[in-house]
């Protein structure tokens, strides 16, 4: 298990890089749109395409590292009141609706990135394969960030179990 933890480890470090970078070009990048549309009267058509491309990366991307945080994924009004070993496997069962979710999220994300391949920004004229395939991208990380979630939480309650077997 100590393997799976280390590569999500590294997979949200890497997220949470992405994310600072992602989040500077679209502070940045709202900012010159604002100047330049309301004190110079200019429109950049680059900015019509980046600032909704860099909110929905930042969104699926963000979402995946809350999901392994469990930062907005839990419903807390039953896990406190439950024994250790059965508050970890109430742990693995809502990881494994996370996990679920990503996945159904991954899945439709392929019909919008084979839309995205279709259609094309009009402003820029870019496909939107690169804005679309963030639902693709986010969703998978999803599910592969909340499996590790519920292989975690299966470990604890298989200590649990050999903790109350031994007593």
């Amino acid at each position: 298990m100590p393997g799976v933890s280390r590569l999500a480890d590294g997979v949200e470090r890497i997220l949470n890089y992405l994310l600072a970078w992602l989040s500077l070009v679209l502070i940045a990048a709202l900012v010159v749109q604002v100047v330049n549309r309301y004190i110079l009267g200019l429109a950049w058509p680059l900015l019509q395409f980046l600032i909704p491309f860099t909110f929905v990366w930042i969104t699926m991307l963000g979402s995946a590292v809350a999901a392994r945080q469990k930062l907005h994924f839990d419903v807390d009004l039953i896990s406190p009141r439950l024994a250790p070993r059965r508050r970890a496997v109430f742990g693995a069962v809502m990881a494994a609706a996370v996990l679920a979710g990503g996945v159904l999220i991954a899945w439709t994300g392929l019909g919008f990135a084979e839309l995205g391949l279709l259609k094309k920004d009009s402003a820029t004229d870019f496909p939107m394969i690169y804005t679309y395939a963030s639902l693709l991208v986010g969703g998978i990380l999803i599910a592969l960030l909340a499996l590790e979630r519920v292989l975690v939480q299966v470990q604890v309650a298989r200590r649990g179990a050999e903790a109350e077997g031994a007593r």
